[in-house]
């Protein structure tokens, strides 16, 4: 089940448990492949990855594209990585204008009796309608991240 909570006007809290170990779960995120079979706004879409530096300070750049073919590049850099614990990073909308406020995603896994608890924290938004329209992003793919660790 996931699970989203406000925090305020300007953040979000996603709560996700998976039958999988903490050190699976990381490596859905950690390796380039991986992430590119589930990272993806909606669940018909695919990701085009440009760039994907796995280390503190690197940096990755993601277009996802839904399945109507409509593209959005994410762009950020690794801020902090403890593995199998804890993976931060910066997060930033590419668009012809250049790049939207940067926001900072915070993802702890903590082990959990026959599995992993997930829990994202994404923030500062500009307004609670760019808050749930984020949710709305990440319902399918975190939906998509469990069906690829059930393969």
């Amino acid at each position: 089940m996931i699970e989203f909570f406000p925090i305020g006007d300007d953040g979000l809290r996603v709560e996700v448990f998976l039958p999988h170990s903490p050190e699976r779960v990381f490596r859905a995120w950690a390796d380039r492949d991986e992430f590119a079979t589930w990272f993806r706004g909606s669940e018909d879409g695919h990701l085009v990855v440009q760039g994907f530096d796995f280390r503190e300070g690197g940096g990755f750049e993601v277009t996802m594209v839904s399945g109507s073919g409509h593209e959005a590049t994410l762009v950020g850099t690794y801020l902090q990585i403890v593995q199998d614990s804890e993976l931060q990073f910066t997060w930033s909308w590419r668009s012809p204008e250049g790049l939207s406020p940067q926001m900072v995603v915070t993802l702890t896994l903590q082990a959990a009796e026959r599995g992993t608890h997930l829990v994202i924290d994404h923030r500062p938004f500009l307004s609670p309608e760019a808050r749930d329209m984020h949710r709305s992003g990440w319902q399918p793919c975190l939906s998509n991240l469990v069906r690829h660790l059930c393969d």
